[in-house]
């Protein structure tokens, strides 16, 4: 080879090689790969090493992660080492990658999918490539979670809520991601719902105004009326969380993204069997427990309520039904009319007033002769 020709393939051979320096970002391309490093041809004069310790943070076997032929990216650390390699580093440059990436989803409100790392006071820590940020209990879930140690070892999809390198305060949200679905799912939910249809749910929590039931993404509210026929006073009475029940829509607030619901199949619905305890004209006692403007509720039996027009109060003119009546008081009512297939039941208490008159007058009529002057036979002697 003539020495002109010898200087055009130095040329060439030095054209081919890259030209790196510290702090590089280099794809690397692994040629062999043991317990404790693997070597990497990175296109330039020598090879270069990764060590098992810069391989991950997790103190990996390098054999357990790579394989020849695997292209990664590799930060270098130093180009002249004293056994002749570049010495790699795929940790840095993973933390790199994943800087730019965590800075890109903060700035376009994108979602990034992060290892929980462990439980610290307030929250948890997780990794992104690298990157430690900060997930606040209060930002995990839209639910309160009693033991944040369930997360850990796990991933879950985030939202950057505030970056600040410079301070190392990195803060993720899954609260923001889950609204997000919730608020798709309400839509779904709330579109399918109607007044009167009957649907299956799972309670999810009780108050002591009533229970929460999950209907596939949207909670629904059963107020404890509506739990049974009979009076109670804790919903716990009638259902615990984790219990599939089927319920009947009373109510749809699309705007406000409330449901009103209604335990479906009370056990004890008095309504089942009510013409075998009370029949059109009777007359009960029962107990006065709402007052109105137009009238009064009025439980007859358990569970069993009717109304008590103002008009049925009273012969007499009233203004205001609490002139006549008070919640629990007892009242002798007639019942006037049973719609079973409402539940409705129409009472009056102005109609005992009538049937108590006729019945004294009715009585005054079959007095005899003997009745009325039998003291004055008394003392008369007939001898």
């Amino acid at each position: 080879m003539t020495e002109e020709k010898m200087e055009d393939f130095m040329d060439e051979v030095e054209n081919s090689v890259s030209s790196i320096k510290k702090g590089d970002v280099v794809e690397g391309t692994v040629l062999s790969v043991d317990d404790k490093e693997a070597i990497l041809d990175i296109n330039y004069s020598s090879e270069g090493i990764l060590e098992r310790k810069e391989l991950s943070n997790k103190n990996e076997s390098p054999l357990n992660v790579l394989k020849i032929g695997d292209q990664i990216d590799v930060l270098v650390l130093d180009v002249d080492s004293e056994e002749g390699y570049v010495v790699l580093s795929k940790v840095k440059a993973d933390e790199i990658v994943g800087k730019n990436e965590v800075e890109a989803a903060f700035n376009e409100k994108t979602k990034l999918t992060v290892s929980v790392v462990k439980e610290v006071k307030g929250g948890v820590l997780a990794d992104y490539k690298g990157v430690r940020l900060f997930i606040p209990a209060s930002l995990i879930s839209t639910r309160f979670i009693e033991d944040l140690k369930v997360y850990v070892g796990k991933e879950l999809e985030i939202k950057i809520e505030e970056l600040d390198f410079k301070n190392n305060r990195i803060i993720g949200s899954r609260k923001s991601i889950e609204k997000e679905e919730m608020a798709v799912k309400r839509a779904e939910v709330l579109a399918k719902l109607s007044v009167g249809q009957v649907v299956e749910g799972t309670v999810t929590r009780l108050a002591k105004f009533g229970a929460f039931v999950d209907l596939g993404g949207i909670d629904g509210l059963i107020h404890i009326s509506q739990m049974s026929y009979k009076r109670i006073n804790d919903p716990s009475e009638v259902l615990k969380e984790g219990q599939k029940v089927e319920v009947e829509v009373l109510k749809v607030d699309e705007k406000e993204g409330r449901i009103s619901l209604k335990l479906e199949n009370f056990n004890d619905n008095p309504w089942l069997k009510i013409n075998e305890k009370i029949q059109e004209g009777q007359i009960i006692e029962g107990t006065v427990k709402r007052v109105t403007d137009f009238g009064a509720f009025v439980e007859i039996a358990d569970g069993l309520e009717g109304l008590v027009h103002i008009s049925q109060i009273s012969e007499d003119h009233i203004n205001s039904v609490s002139e006549v009546v008070e919640v629990g008081q007892k009242v002798t009512v007639k019942v006037l009319e049973i719609k079973k297939d409402l539940e409705r039941i129409g009472l009056s208490m102005k109609d005992t007033e009538e049937e108590i008159a006729f019945e004294m007058e009715a009585d005054e009529e079959e007095l005899t002769l003997g009745d009325i002057f039998k003291d004055k036979f008394a003392n008369l002697d007939l001898k």
